[in-house]
């Protein structure tokens, strides 16, 4: 795997049109498996039901920032 890609996971909502809505406020997983202890050990805050959605974040180079001189 490239060092310039990192795969999360989050949890996710349907919509009435059959889409996923990401639930943001529950934040990102590094790997299913802590996505499903979450979900587990909070299901009294969550919707009845939840889906695990894959989230796919490629990095590039922008600009090198200098440091302030003193």
């Amino acid at each position: 795997m490239s060092k310039n890609y990192n795969l999360v996971y989050m949890l996710a909502a349907k919509d009435r049109f059959g889409g996923y809505d990401p639930l943001p406020a529950h934040g990102e997983f590094q790997n299913r498996a802590a996505a499903k202890e979450y979900v587990k050990e909070n299901s009294f805050i969550l919707p009845d039901n939840v889906y695990l959605i894959r989230k796919e974040t490629a990095f590039f180079f922008d600009r090198k920032l200098d440091k302030p001189e003193d």
